[in-house]
């Protein structure tokens, strides 16, 4: 069973695995791609909508294809804590709440930060195991 942090932005996810291992991160890059449903000349009206809802699925669609890569990576999780900016951290848990319970169950903590080094998450993620589950 492993303590596991998870770093996650709609590029990246960072998985930090709590041992002794100095090689205990691993990266997973989202397949996501910025799609611009505009055009060269803009039709309007109507046809705007149909665009921006395209655009929106299709990004809903690559989120959830990101969320299966990151899931099928955790393993053996004991306790798992989720870090990130913006609002990745809350969808992941939500996908974990209606899909996979039992790991959702094992989320001890989402806390919004910002970007950080890999070092700088590792201390992170370490000290959030070491002090029982609380930072310092």
């Amino acid at each position: 069973m492993k303590n596991i942090g998870i770093w996650i932005d709609k590029n990246k996810a960072h998985l930090v695995i709590v041992n002794d291992d100095p090689k205990n991160v691993t990266t997973i890059i989202s397949k996501m791609k910025d799609y611009d449903a505009s055009t060269k000349r803009s039709l309007g009206g109507p046809f705007e909508v149909i665009k921006d809802r395209k655009a929106l699925e299709i990004e809903k669609q690559q989120t959830k294809l990101f969320f299966k890569d990151i899931i099928s990576s955790l393993k053996e999780v004991k306790s798992l804590i989720i870090l990130g900016p913006a609002q990745m951290g809350q969808k992941f848990k939500k996908t974990l709440d209606q899909y996979h319970p039992q790991l959702a169950s094992k989320v001890r903590v989402i806390k919004k930060c910002d970007k950080m080094t890999i070092n700088q998450l590792k201390a992170m993620v370490r000290n959030f195991f070491k002090t029982g589950y609380g930072y310092k």
